[in-house]
């Protein structure tokens, strides 16, 4: 019985340090998320910010050659220009996609770290009582066998230490 509460006791300190481990994964998973989040909402103001200024930026653009006469050269600049503000706000509102995805990625990390960390929990919790009813146990049966060793001490005859005297 001895042997297995020490392998017991090592094994509850394995599930301990399982659980430990768990307990960390999730904490990280959970800071990554919250970095993903703080990500995600900066780009999302940054999207907002510019899709409300993209028209003045545009015509401001188009403005510098508005009531002027320009050679061709000088409208094709002010189009690429123009095409360049555009492709920079789609190019800021695919970083905030893909800031939502890896949010929704980093959501599921989360997840599978609690479950992980959950079952992680329980077979500690499991090995714990496990545990607690063997040192129990143990305890009864050293109390038993203390007890029959006091009736065993008492009750023997005594007629027999008499005669050795």
């Amino acid at each position: 019985m001895d042997q297995r509460l020490r392998q017991f006791t090592v094994l509850t300190k394995v599930k301990t340090l399982r659980e430990e481990k768990a307990l960390d994964a999730l904490q990280a998973a959970r800071r990554a998320l919250s970095t993903a989040e703080a990500r995600h909402a900066t780009l999302e103001r940054e999207v907002e910010t510019s899709r409300a200024s993209l028209p003045q930026r545009i015509e401001a653009v188009y403005a510098e050659v508005i009531g002027s006469v320009v050679d061709q050269d000088a409208l094709t600049a002010v189009q690429q220009r123009a095409s360049g503000l555009e492709r920079e706000h789609l190019l800021l509102t695919d970083r905030c996609d893909r800031a939502a995805h890896v949010v929704e990625t980093r959501r599921q990390a989360v997840q599978a770290a609690g479950n992980t960390y959950r079952l992680a929990q329980r077979n500690r919790e499991k090995f714990d009582g496990l545990l607690s009813d063997m040192v129990l146990d143990a305890a009864n049966d050293a109390a038993a066998r203390q007890e029959i060793e006091v009736e065993d001490l008492f009750s023997s005859p005594r007629s027999v230490v008499r005669e050795a005297s």
